[in-house]
Protein backbone atom coordinates (compact mmCIF):
# COMPACT_ATOMS: atom_id res chain seq x y z
CA UNK A 1 0.00 0.00 0.00
CA UNK A 2 1.23 3.98 -0.66
CA UNK A 3 0.96 5.35 2.31
CA UNK A 4 0.56 9.42 2.61
CA UNK A 5 4.02 10.85 4.19
CA UNK A 6 3.35 14.65 3.17
CA UNK A 7 0.66 16.71 2.62
CA UNK A 8 0.75 18.44 -1.26
CA UNK A 9 -1.82 21.05 -2.41
CA UNK A 10 -5.08 19.23 -3.68
CA UNK A 11 -6.12 21.00 -6.85
CA UNK A 12 -2.74 22.12 -8.15
CA UNK A 13 -3.79 25.74 -8.79
CA UNK A 14 -0.40 26.94 -10.63
CA UNK A 15 0.47 30.80 -10.36
CA UNK A 16 0.85 32.59 -13.57
CA UNK A 17 4.74 33.79 -14.10
CA UNK A 18 4.13 36.23 -16.73
CA UNK A 19 6.46 39.01 -16.73
CA UNK A 20 5.69 41.67 -14.19
CA UNK A 21 5.13 45.16 -15.03
CA UNK A 22 8.28 47.48 -14.00
CA UNK A 23 6.87 50.73 -15.33
CA UNK A 24 5.68 53.72 -13.15
CA UNK A 25 2.08 55.21 -14.46
CA UNK A 26 3.07 58.82 -15.17
CA UNK A 27 6.60 58.76 -14.55
CA UNK A 28 7.57 61.65 -16.71
CA UNK A 29 4.89 63.51 -15.73
CA UNK A 30 6.32 63.37 -12.22
CA UNK A 31 10.03 64.35 -13.65
CA UNK A 32 8.95 67.57 -15.10
CA UNK A 33 6.72 68.57 -12.04
CA UNK A 34 10.27 68.39 -10.10
CA UNK A 35 12.31 70.54 -12.26
CA UNK A 36 8.99 73.19 -11.92
CA UNK A 37 9.33 72.38 -8.40
CA UNK A 38 13.23 73.08 -7.92
CA UNK A 39 13.34 76.23 -10.02
CA UNK A 40 11.33 77.84 -7.25
CA UNK A 41 12.96 76.20 -4.21
CA UNK A 42 15.53 78.60 -2.24
CA UNK A 43 16.98 75.41 -0.39
CA UNK A 44 20.31 74.30 -0.72
CA UNK A 45 21.15 71.26 -2.90
CA UNK A 46 22.31 69.35 0.26
CA UNK A 47 19.08 70.37 2.33
CA UNK A 48 16.84 68.90 -0.68
CA UNK A 49 18.72 65.81 -0.28
CA UNK A 50 18.28 65.32 3.43
CA UNK A 51 14.63 65.95 2.98
CA UNK A 52 14.06 63.46 0.10
CA UNK A 53 16.34 60.89 2.17
CA UNK A 54 13.90 61.61 5.32
CA UNK A 55 10.64 60.98 3.07
CA UNK A 56 12.41 57.60 2.07
CA UNK A 57 13.17 56.69 5.23
CA UNK A 58 9.38 57.42 6.20
CA UNK A 59 7.72 55.14 3.27
CA UNK A 60 10.03 52.37 4.11
CA UNK A 61 8.82 52.36 7.94
CA UNK A 62 5.02 52.56 6.45
CA UNK A 63 5.11 49.41 4.62
CA UNK A 64 5.70 51.14 1.32
CA UNK A 65 8.01 48.26 0.01
CA UNK A 66 5.27 46.39 0.08
CA UNK A 67 2.05 48.69 -1.64
CA UNK A 68 4.40 50.37 -4.10
CA UNK A 69 7.80 48.76 -4.46
CA UNK A 70 8.56 50.04 -7.84
CA UNK A 71 7.79 54.21 -6.52
CA UNK A 72 10.31 52.94 -3.57
CA UNK A 73 13.25 51.50 -5.52
CA UNK A 74 12.77 54.41 -8.45
CA UNK A 75 13.00 56.96 -5.16
CA UNK A 76 15.89 55.23 -3.90
CA UNK A 77 17.84 55.66 -7.24
CA UNK A 78 16.91 59.26 -7.50
CA UNK A 79 18.15 59.64 -4.18
CA UNK A 80 21.35 57.94 -5.41
CA UNK A 81 21.67 60.33 -8.43
CA UNK A 82 21.18 63.52 -6.39
CA UNK A 83 23.91 62.65 -4.19
CA UNK A 84 26.45 61.78 -6.63
CA UNK A 85 25.41 64.84 -8.94
CA UNK A 86 26.05 66.71 -5.82
CA UNK A 87 29.84 65.96 -5.24
CA UNK A 88 29.69 68.20 -8.84
CA UNK A 89 28.19 71.44 -8.43
CA UNK A 90 30.33 73.73 -10.44
CA UNK A 91 27.10 76.14 -11.93
CA UNK A 92 23.48 77.38 -11.26
CA UNK A 93 22.61 74.60 -13.52
CA UNK A 94 23.90 71.82 -11.60
CA UNK A 95 22.72 72.97 -8.47
CA UNK A 96 19.20 72.45 -10.24
CA UNK A 97 19.71 68.82 -11.37
CA UNK A 98 20.47 68.12 -7.95
CA UNK A 99 17.57 69.73 -6.14
CA UNK A 100 15.27 68.24 -8.79
CA UNK A 101 16.61 64.92 -8.41
CA UNK A 102 15.66 65.25 -4.90
CA UNK A 103 12.02 66.81 -5.48
CA UNK A 104 12.04 63.45 -7.92
CA UNK A 105 11.92 61.48 -4.81
CA UNK A 106 9.13 63.32 -3.08
CA UNK A 107 7.11 63.31 -5.79
CA UNK A 108 7.39 59.52 -5.86
CA UNK A 109 7.22 59.20 -2.20
CA UNK A 110 4.15 60.92 -2.45
CA UNK A 111 2.83 58.97 -5.56
CA UNK A 112 3.79 55.61 -3.39
CA UNK A 113 1.31 56.64 -0.54
CA UNK A 114 -1.60 57.18 -3.53
CA UNK A 115 -1.07 53.90 -4.28
CA UNK A 116 -0.58 52.19 -0.98
CA UNK A 117 -4.73 53.40 -0.74
CA UNK A 118 -5.48 52.36 -3.93
CA UNK A 119 -3.42 48.70 -3.50
CA UNK A 120 -5.80 48.85 0.28
CA UNK A 121 -9.45 49.43 -1.77
CA UNK A 122 -8.70 47.42 -4.65
CA UNK A 123 -6.75 44.35 -3.13
CA UNK A 124 -9.29 44.47 0.18
CA UNK A 125 -9.85 40.87 0.17
CA UNK A 126 -6.57 39.84 -0.89
CA UNK A 127 -4.98 41.68 2.02
CA UNK A 128 -7.31 40.40 4.43
CA UNK A 129 -6.71 36.93 3.13
CA UNK A 130 -3.11 37.51 3.71
CA UNK A 131 -3.43 38.75 7.39
CA UNK A 132 -5.17 35.36 8.09
CA UNK A 133 -2.57 33.47 6.65
CA UNK A 134 0.61 35.47 8.42
CA UNK A 135 -1.62 34.19 11.76
CA UNK A 136 -1.96 30.83 10.96
CA UNK A 137 2.06 30.72 10.50
CA UNK A 138 1.34 30.06 6.58
CA UNK A 139 5.06 31.72 6.56
CA UNK A 140 6.76 29.51 8.87
CA UNK A 141 5.17 26.09 7.99
CA UNK A 142 4.87 26.18 4.63
CA UNK A 143 6.75 29.52 3.51
CA UNK A 144 7.81 28.29 -0.36
CA UNK A 145 3.90 28.15 -0.75
CA UNK A 146 3.72 31.66 1.05
CA UNK A 147 6.17 32.79 -0.90
CA UNK A 148 4.92 32.04 -4.25
CA UNK A 149 1.65 33.98 -2.81
CA UNK A 150 3.42 36.85 -1.91
CA UNK A 151 5.12 37.16 -5.07
CA UNK A 152 2.29 37.16 -7.30
CA UNK A 153 0.31 39.73 -4.94
CA UNK A 154 3.03 41.77 -5.10
CA UNK A 155 3.35 41.69 -9.24
CA UNK A 156 -0.67 42.57 -9.10
CA UNK A 157 0.63 45.52 -6.67
CA UNK A 158 3.11 46.43 -9.55
CA UNK A 159 0.09 46.31 -12.23
CA UNK A 160 -1.82 49.16 -10.32
CA UNK A 161 1.49 50.81 -9.93
CA UNK A 162 1.97 50.93 -13.38
CA UNK A 163 -1.97 52.00 -13.94
CA UNK A 164 -2.69 48.48 -15.51
CA UNK A 165 -6.46 47.53 -14.02
CA UNK A 166 -8.25 45.65 -16.69
CA UNK A 167 -6.95 42.41 -15.06
CA UNK A 168 -6.84 43.78 -11.36
CA UNK A 169 -10.11 41.74 -10.19
CA UNK A 170 -9.39 38.56 -12.04
CA UNK A 171 -5.99 38.83 -10.64
CA UNK A 172 -6.94 38.79 -7.15
CA UNK A 173 -9.80 35.90 -7.37
CA UNK A 174 -7.00 33.62 -8.68
CA UNK A 175 -4.77 34.97 -5.68
CA UNK A 176 -8.13 34.45 -3.15
CA UNK A 177 -8.13 30.62 -4.92
CA UNK A 178 -4.55 30.07 -4.14
CA UNK A 179 -4.80 31.47 -0.66
CA UNK A 180 -7.42 28.89 -0.05
CA UNK A 181 -5.75 26.06 -0.64
CA UNK A 182 -2.34 26.85 1.34
CA UNK A 183 -4.63 27.97 4.10
CA UNK A 184 -6.31 24.44 3.80
CA UNK A 185 -2.90 22.99 3.50
CA UNK A 186 -1.27 24.09 6.48
CA UNK A 187 -4.47 23.18 8.88
CA UNK A 188 -3.90 19.79 7.59
CA UNK A 189 -0.07 19.92 8.23
CA UNK A 190 -0.91 21.51 12.27
CA UNK A 191 -3.99 19.30 12.93
CA UNK A 192 -3.77 16.24 9.93
CA UNK A 193 -0.72 15.10 9.87
CA UNK A 194 -0.12 13.60 13.18
CA UNK A 195 -2.93 11.22 12.08
CA UNK A 196 -1.33 10.35 8.98
CA UNK A 197 2.07 9.92 11.25
CA UNK A 198 -0.05 7.42 13.25
CA UNK A 199 -1.01 5.65 10.15
CA UNK A 200 2.45 5.11 8.81
CA UNK A 201 3.54 3.66 12.81
CA UNK A 202 0.67 1.58 11.82
CA UNK A 203 1.61 0.61 8.61
CA UNK A 204 5.09 -0.38 9.88
CA UNK A 205 3.94 -2.76 12.38
CA UNK A 206 1.94 -4.81 9.69
CA UNK A 207 -1.37 -3.51 11.04
CA UNK A 208 -2.97 -3.26 7.48
CA UNK A 209 -2.94 -7.12 7.55
CA UNK A 210 -3.22 -7.97 11.06
CA UNK A 211 -5.68 -5.82 11.87
CA UNK A 212 -7.26 -4.97 8.43
CA UNK A 213 -10.80 -3.69 8.88
CA UNK A 214 -9.61 -1.27 11.52
CA UNK A 215 -6.51 0.17 9.33
CA UNK A 216 -9.22 0.81 6.82
CA UNK A 217 -11.86 2.18 8.45
CA UNK A 218 -8.58 4.57 9.13
CA UNK A 219 -7.29 5.28 5.95
CA UNK A 220 -11.17 6.30 5.49
CA UNK A 221 -11.13 8.79 8.38
CA UNK A 222 -7.74 10.41 6.86
CA UNK A 223 -9.36 10.58 3.33
CA UNK A 224 -12.45 12.02 4.38
CA UNK A 225 -10.81 14.93 6.77
CA UNK A 226 -8.74 16.06 4.14
CA UNK A 227 -12.03 16.25 1.56
CA UNK A 228 -13.30 18.10 5.02
CA UNK A 229 -10.57 20.59 5.61
CA UNK A 230 -10.02 21.76 1.78
CA UNK A 231 -13.77 22.78 1.66
CA UNK A 232 -14.30 23.62 5.28
CA UNK A 233 -10.62 25.36 5.87
CA UNK A 234 -12.79 27.84 7.92
CA UNK A 235 -14.40 26.08 10.28
CA UNK A 236 -11.92 25.72 12.89
CA UNK A 237 -13.55 23.98 14.97
CA UNK A 238 -14.87 21.44 12.46
CA UNK A 239 -10.93 20.92 11.44
CA UNK A 240 -10.17 20.01 14.81
CA UNK A 241 -13.13 17.21 15.23
CA UNK A 242 -12.40 15.36 12.14
CA UNK A 243 -8.98 15.50 12.19
CA UNK A 244 -8.87 14.34 16.11
CA UNK A 245 -11.23 11.36 15.12
CA UNK A 246 -8.98 10.60 12.02
CA UNK A 247 -5.69 10.32 14.89
CA UNK A 248 -8.42 8.16 17.15
CA UNK A 249 -8.97 5.56 14.68
CA UNK A 250 -5.00 5.91 13.06
CA UNK A 251 -4.42 4.77 17.11
CA UNK A 252 -6.73 2.30 17.12
CA UNK A 253 -5.27 0.73 14.19
CA UNK A 254 -2.02 0.58 15.34
CA UNK A 255 -2.78 -0.69 19.07
CA UNK A 256 -5.12 -3.50 17.31
CA UNK A 257 -2.50 -4.39 14.75
CA UNK A 258 0.20 -4.57 17.52
CA UNK A 259 -2.26 -6.85 19.81
CA UNK A 260 -3.19 -8.99 16.60
CA UNK A 261 -0.19 -9.31 16.05
CA UNK A 262 0.56 -11.36 19.42
CA UNK A 263 -2.08 -14.14 18.54
CA UNK A 264 -0.86 -15.19 15.49
CA UNK A 265 0.05 -18.98 16.33
CA UNK A 266 0.20 -19.01 19.70
CA UNK A 267 0.99 -21.98 21.90
CA UNK A 268 -2.27 -22.96 24.06
CA UNK A 269 -0.85 -22.57 27.42
CA UNK A 270 0.39 -18.66 25.74
CA UNK A 271 -3.00 -18.13 24.68
CA UNK A 272 -4.37 -18.81 28.17
CA UNK A 273 -2.19 -16.56 29.33
CA UNK A 274 -2.47 -13.74 27.42
CA UNK A 275 -6.51 -14.12 27.93
CA UNK A 276 -5.75 -14.24 31.86
CA UNK A 277 -3.84 -10.92 31.08
CA UNK A 278 -6.40 -9.33 29.95
CA UNK A 279 -8.78 -10.36 32.51
CA UNK A 280 -6.62 -8.61 34.80
CA UNK A 281 -6.92 -5.66 33.31
CA UNK A 282 -10.75 -5.53 33.75
CA UNK A 283 -10.42 -6.78 37.45
CA UNK A 284 -8.29 -4.14 38.11
CA UNK A 285 -10.76 -1.49 36.99
CA UNK A 286 -13.67 -3.78 38.96
CA UNK A 287 -11.35 -3.53 42.24
CA UNK A 288 -11.40 0.16 42.19
CA UNK A 289 -14.77 0.45 41.37
CA UNK A 290 -16.02 -1.55 44.38
CA UNK A 291 -17.04 -4.77 42.32
CA UNK A 292 -16.62 -8.08 44.10
CA UNK A 293 -14.99 -10.57 42.06
CA UNK A 294 -16.71 -11.85 38.52
CA UNK A 295 -14.21 -14.29 37.45
CA UNK A 296 -16.64 -16.63 37.14
CA UNK A 297 -18.20 -14.68 33.69
CA UNK A 298 -17.06 -13.83 30.71
CA UNK A 299 -14.81 -10.94 29.59
CA UNK A 300 -17.71 -9.79 27.68
CA UNK A 301 -19.91 -9.90 30.32
CA UNK A 302 -17.99 -8.66 32.91
CA UNK A 303 -17.65 -5.39 30.70
CA UNK A 304 -21.40 -5.20 30.89
CA UNK A 305 -21.67 -5.23 35.19
CA UNK A 306 -18.83 -2.98 35.37
CA UNK A 307 -20.65 -0.93 33.04
CA UNK A 308 -23.90 -1.27 35.07
CA UNK A 309 -22.10 -0.46 38.22
CA UNK A 310 -20.51 2.96 36.24
CA UNK A 311 -23.80 3.42 35.32
CA UNK A 312 -25.56 3.69 39.04
CA UNK A 313 -22.91 5.61 40.45
CA UNK A 314 -24.01 8.22 37.79
CA UNK A 315 -27.06 8.12 38.85
CA UNK A 316 -26.00 8.77 42.12
CA UNK A 317 -23.84 11.76 41.80
CA UNK A 318 -26.90 13.29 39.75
CA UNK A 319 -29.07 12.98 42.78
CA UNK A 320 -27.37 13.40 45.41
CA UNK A 321 -24.96 17.10 46.20
CA UNK A 322 -22.18 15.16 47.51
CA UNK A 323 -20.06 12.77 45.05
CA UNK A 324 -20.43 9.23 46.21
CA UNK A 325 -17.25 6.91 47.05
CA UNK A 326 -16.38 4.88 44.13
CA UNK A 327 -15.23 2.13 46.80
CA UNK A 328 -18.91 2.07 48.22
CA UNK A 329 -21.17 1.06 45.36
CA UNK A 330 -25.01 0.83 46.99
CA UNK A 331 -25.65 -1.17 43.97
CA UNK A 332 -24.08 -4.69 43.29
CA UNK A 333 -24.34 -5.74 38.94
CA UNK A 334 -27.55 -7.71 38.13
CA UNK A 335 -26.49 -8.11 35.22
CA UNK A 336 -26.85 -11.67 33.77
CA UNK A 337 -24.44 -13.89 31.58
CA UNK A 338 -25.77 -12.95 28.11
CA UNK A 339 -24.72 -14.36 24.83
CA UNK A 340 -21.27 -12.77 23.34
CA UNK A 341 -19.51 -13.37 19.84
CA UNK A 342 -16.80 -15.75 21.76
CA UNK A 343 -16.85 -19.09 22.82
CA UNK A 344 -17.44 -19.65 26.34
CA UNK A 345 -15.18 -22.51 28.50
CA UNK A 346 -16.87 -25.50 28.68
CA UNK A 347 -16.14 -26.21 32.40
CA UNK A 348 -17.51 -23.38 34.62
CA UNK A 349 -15.58 -22.77 38.08
CA UNK A 350 -17.54 -24.42 41.20
CA UNK A 351 -17.59 -21.76 43.81
CA UNK A 352 -16.15 -17.68 43.91
CA UNK A 353 -12.60 -17.50 45.24
CA UNK A 354 -12.62 -16.18 49.03
CA UNK A 355 -9.45 -13.64 48.19
CA UNK A 356 -8.99 -11.05 46.39
CA UNK A 357 -5.97 -10.85 44.16
CA UNK A 358 -3.38 -9.06 46.30
CA UNK A 359 -1.02 -7.86 43.35
CA UNK A 360 -1.97 -5.88 40.23
CA UNK A 361 -0.66 -6.61 36.85
CA UNK A 362 3.20 -4.29 36.24
CA UNK A 363 3.10 -4.89 32.46
CA UNK A 364 2.02 -6.03 29.47
CA UNK A 365 2.28 -9.99 28.57
CA UNK A 366 5.62 -10.69 26.85
CA UNK A 367 4.79 -13.61 24.02
CA UNK A 368 7.86 -14.73 22.82
CA UNK A 369 8.69 -17.33 19.65
CA UNK A 370 8.62 -19.98 21.97
CA UNK A 371 5.03 -19.43 22.58
CA UNK A 372 3.89 -20.19 19.08
CA UNK A 373 2.52 -23.74 17.50
CA UNK A 374 5.68 -24.62 15.12
CA UNK A 375 4.57 -24.47 12.08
Amino acid sequence: MLMVNKIFLIGGIVLLTACANSEIANNELLNQQAIAQASRATMSPQAAIDMAAEKINGAVGDGLSFYAPLHLAKAKEELKEANSLNKEVKSPEDKLAVISSAFVVNNLIQKAYDNKIAVEKQLAKALEHKKVLEDLGVDRIHSKSFISGMDKLRDVIKDIEGGILDDVAKDEADILEYFAEIEAKTLKTLYLQKAIDQLDEADSIDAEDSAEVTFEKAEAAIAYAEKFISRNYRDRDGVKRVAASAYNKAAHAYHVGKEAAKLVNLKEEAAERYVLSVESLLERINRNAGVKNLTNLSLYDQSVALTGVIENLHQQLKQKSEPVSAAEPTVEPTVEPTVEPTVEPTVEPTAEPTAEPTAEPTAEPVLTEADTKEE
